[in-house]
């Protein structure tokens, strides 16, 4: 008897997918089969009360041999291995569907048939099927606005992959919010599939990107407390401006939109509006641009009845009144409660309960405007630190990073100090990024700290090129590596080679003497300079000695010994020039004082670094020259709004000979140049002989920097400035109105091969014989 069930279709697959089950017995049974049916036909009409169920002692047909066809990129055993039918176990109709959902549920197969053949011990079933397509490439036409790289941030299908319908049309869906949030609101995604050889196609997205929508106006309506005005600021949806194309303001995106009503929410919640409530934006799109419509139910304004503490003493309830943001009778502000929340979290942190929780119950009271606060606590049990583990530091020793920690094993957990370890290891300089976590311990009420780092470059091969009048061009080249051998030991190698001036030098710094924080180094030099009128050639060398007596404080003594050559003086020099022709030894001890709280050494974005410093000079040490030099150089970095910065520096210096001798005129001050006064050339200002630039005896230089981020993910910056500085002479004072002047703007950026810094300066009060404009730029940390 032949018997075809109906064909099946896996719902899940779409019409492109669909399998069947087929009896196939041979052709000499047709026949026969065909008159059994008839004789069964007659059977049911003359008996119609007898059942057609199979007689319990009716044997099931079995499995004797599963095959499987028309297989190309899938081999067969993919398909035996999800299938529950066994050979030489009784064919089941319902295991032999599951069979085909579940060949269908892998998405290789486009349809699926099984076909059963008889044999004399049994039967043979055939699972016949036709594989999907595979994508061959991705192709996107019409794209202007958008690269290849936009889209493979998004897009999920990849070559050699099975097609998938569904998957390409979600796809398209991604690509279009895509150019929606880059301000495409109106572009038009589809897709096509032509048909490749060897059963591939080719993913073919066609866009019609349309112009990008620009928002003509932003309104408010139900707004009554604040106006229009106000409330544009706290949104991110701008309307276009002149400056836009600068900015990226003006372009509707779906995303900031959609935060711009968590904005409104948190400002209104800010300001004690506790049943604010918005509805999605509206947007109308006219000819001249896009309007967009807030509507908003402000609700009225509560303000601070009662604050109760529950659970803690009278002394902490004291304290955390003291010093909460929010009060009594204040004006309600979700932001001063969460701050007041992490006030008493951080305070019991670090009392060493980890797990306190402080919950703020309050309900609004509608008749009086007002709402009641309680803040319950709960403690826990105090816990202390278990093991400290630290991975990640393929290339740094452990004690390095240990000695950091402001926490040690067996400690009393605090919050506070886990921030400063993290803080510590980050101001090292070593790592891309550092995360410090708790783990349960296996000791009861400890936790164990996990440090996880990731290792950056310490090593930098570094070089760069400058030129000016003065200088002519200059090649500077640095091998640094301030992580040597995973000790935070500093080994640098500086050479700068020009048409006027060769200096090389070699530095070493071990920053853990006999691991107790007292560093020690070494310099070794030799620089030329060559002049308009005199040449300076010099070697030496130095030593240093460093302790940190108090946090981020340190004080350092440095012995230096300088033997100076000046030849080749001009007839015309200055007979204050032609005074130092001859060799002479400098020999000097220097004591400094360093504060350094920066977050960063390379990339600060807060913290001060101050140093004051005294050098003297003179026979007593061995050298030919007595001097003495007094030095302030003071600095801060002041984080401001939207991750900018301002840095602000001041430094000032004064030198004077000791018995009647004058400052050398290699330890003179001379300014101008990318370290100094940009826009100026190089040395270029500061008392003068001649015409000649002979230096000063005293320094005043200020700097002021509003540095913003740029690319953010590769360190890119860029900064405005405003330097203003002189060198003075003896007789003169360091007097303010004489300070030259000079504004500018550049990029820093803290590349693979170390900071490079580009300057474009212009003198405010620029002199005859000066030049408009100066294009400076350095590769190192150069300012």
């Amino acid at each position: 008897m032949v018997k075809r069930p109906r064909p099946y279709a896996d719902k899940k697959q779409g019409p492109e997918s669909t399998a069947s089950l087929t009896w196939k017995p041979g052709r000499a049974r047709v026949r026969i089969a065909l008159l059994g049916a008839g004789i069964a036909v007659i059977g049911c009409i003359l008996c119609p009360f007898r059942s057609a169920a199979r007689s319990p002692d009716e044997p099931l047909a079995v499995v004797r041999e599963i095959r499987v066809v028309g297989t190309q990129r899938i081999e067969p055993d993919v398909v035996l291995l999800r299938l529950n039918t066994r050979t030489g176990a009784a064919l089941d109709s319902a295991v032999l569907r599951s069979d085909i959902h579940s060949i269908m549920a892998t998405g290789y197969f486009r349809t699926v048939t099984v076909e059963k053949e008889e044999l004399p011990e049994g039967l043979r079933l055939i699972f016949t099927v036709e594989e999907r397509p595979t994508i061959r490439e991705i192709r996107y036409e019409g794209n202007k606005a958008l690269e290849l790289k936009d889209f493979e941030k998004v897009v999920t299908l990849k070559p050699n992959h099975f097609l998938n319908v569904a998957e390409v049309q979600e796809n398209v869906e991604k690509i279009r919010k895509l150019y929606a949030n880059e301000g495409y609101y109106r572009a038009n995604i589809s897709y096509e599939t032509p048909a490749q050889e060897n059963n591939q196609v080719s993913v073919v997205f066609k866009i019609q990107e349309n112009k990008e929508v620009k928002i003509r106006r932003v309104l408010f309506l139900g707004n009554r407390a604040f106006p229009d005005k106000k409330l544009r600021k706290v949104v991110e949806s701008k309307k276009k401006k002149f400056f836009s194309f600068l900015t990226g303001s003006g372009t509707y995106k779906e995303d900031v939109l959609r935060d711009d009503v968590t904005r409104l929410t948190l400002f209104y919640l800010d300001n004690g509006y506790l049943r604010f409530s918005s509805k999605p934006p509206e947007t109308l799109i006219a000819q001249d641009g896009m309007y967009i419509v807030f509507l908003l139910e402000e609700g009225e304004q509560y303000k601070v009845r009662n604050i109760r503490y529950e659970n803690m003493s009278q002394a902490e309830e004291e304290r955390f009144r003291g010093q909460q943001k929010l009060r009594e009778g204040d004006i309600f502000s979700r932001e001063k409660l969460q701050q007041d929340i992490l006030a008493m979290t951080d305070y019991y942190a670090d009392q060493g309960y980890a797990f306190a929780d402080v919950t703020p119950l309050y309900n609004p009271e509608d008749a009086t405007q007002s709402v009641d606060i309680s803040y319950q606590v709960k403690k826990g049990e105090k816990v202390s630190i278990g093991d400290i583990r630290i991975r990640g530091n393929t290339k740094t020793r452990d004690k390095v990073i240990r000695r950091e920690m402001a926490l040690a094993e067996g400690d009393l957990y605090s919050g506070s100090l886990i921030r400063k370890s993290k803080e510590e290891i980050n101001r090292l300089g070593f790592f891309e990024s550092v995360n410090l976590t708790t783990q349960p311990s296996d000791a009861p009420n400890r936790l164990d700290l996990v440090v996880d780092v990731k290792e950056g470059q310490t090593g930098t091969l570094s070089g760069g090129a400058g030129f000016s009048s003065t200088d002519q061009f200059i090649f500077m080249a640095n091998i640094t590596q301030s992580n040597l051998f995973g000790r935070a030991q500093v080994l640098s190698l500086n050479a700068e080679v020009g048409g006027t001036r060769q200096n090389f030098s070699l530095s070493f710094t071990e920053p853990w003497l006999f691991d107790i924080p007292l560093s020690a180094g070494f310099d070794v030099f030799k620089t030329q300079r060559i002049y308009e009128d005199f040449t300076r050639e010099s070697v030496g060398g130095a030593l240093r000695l460093g302790y940190e007596f108090l946090e981020h404080v340190r004080g350092n003594v440095m012995y230096k010994y300088e033997d100076v050559e000046i030849s080749d003086v001009s007839r015309d020099a200055p007979i204050t020039l032609r005074a130092e022709e001859g060799r002479s030894v400098t020999s000097s001890v220097t004591l400094s004082v360093v504060q350094d709280t920066l977050d960063n050494p390379l990339y600060p974005m807060r913290g001060f670094l101050n140093i004051a410093s005294t050098e003297w000079a003179g026979s007593i040490f061995g050298g030919d020259s007595d001097f003495v030099k007094l030095q302030l150089d003071t600095g801060v970095y002041i984080p401001f709004y939207l991750n900018t910065t301002f840095h602000l520096r001041g430094r000032v210096g004064v030198g004077y000979g000791i018995g009647g001798d004058r400052l050398p005129v290699f330890e003179r001050y001379f300014v101008g140049g990318i370290s100094t006064v940009r826009g100026f050339d190089v040395r270029s200002l500061g008392p003068e002989v001649q015409g000649t630039v002979i230096g000063g005896n005293k320094q005043l230089i200020f700097n002021v920097e509003y540095l913003f981020p740029l690319v953010p993910q590769v360190k890119l910056r860029g900064m405005g400035f405003f330097d203003a500085g002189n060198a003075f002479s003896e007789d003169e004072d360091l007097r303010p109105q004489a300070l030259r002047l000079s504004a500018g703007a550049g990029i820093q950026w803290f590349s693979p091969l170390g900071p490079l810094t580009f300057v474009l300066g212009f003198p405010l009060d620029r002199q005859e014989g000066e030049d408009s404009s100066a294009f400076q730029f350095s590769i190192g940390a150069a300012y």
